[in-house]
């Protein structure tokens, strides 16, 4: 089972610094950006988790009036003895996309790789435990929200 824990997102400043986007329009970007790199892993998305959070300043300070990041968590169903060079491939490929690979390490069959694309998404790529499949976290940059304030889920 996956797991997703909320990760914290850099937000230096406040709504003003961020592009202003409704919680479900993000949910939809990060949605798509997903399904493009499990297209790239060759599989489909499955076991969706879309989650909204405040983000959170490099010192920890609240980005506030309704600054917020997505995470969204899925599974691509992928076999063990396909996950290190399948993670190899993506890599290359989103090395050629301007991406900066942040992580790229493997443990036997295990395949961890992770990346900030051009536009500040964060994309992480692991082996589950059991090996099936491999599990894909994206992060969305900060978007502020247009009614401004903070969300209901933060308090």
């Amino acid at each position: 089972m996956l797991v997703t824990a909320l990760a914290v997102a850099g937000c230096d400043g406040g709504k003003d610094d961020v592009e202003t986007k409704t919680i479900d329009d993000a949910k939809a970007v990060v949605q798509a950006r997903a399904e493009s790199v499990a297209g790239q892993l060759g599989g489909v998305l499955t076991r969706p988790s879309l989650l909204d959070a405040p983000c959170t300043g490099r010192r920890g300070e609240s980005g506030g009036d309704g600054v917020y990041f997505i995470q969204g968590g899925y599974q691509v169903a992928l076999p063990a003895a396909e996950h290190v060079a399948t993670a190899a491939r993506v890599r290359d490929e989103w090395k050629a996309a301007g991406w900066t690979i942040t992580d790229n390490r493997t443990i036997g069959t295990t395949a961890i790789l992770a990346a900030t694309t051009p536009d500040e998404f964060k994309v992480h790529l692991e082996s589950t435990v059991q090996g099936s499949a491999l599990a894909l976290l994206v992060y969305s940059p900060c978007y502020g929200s247009p009614s401004g304030g903070n969300h209901a889920a933060w308090q």
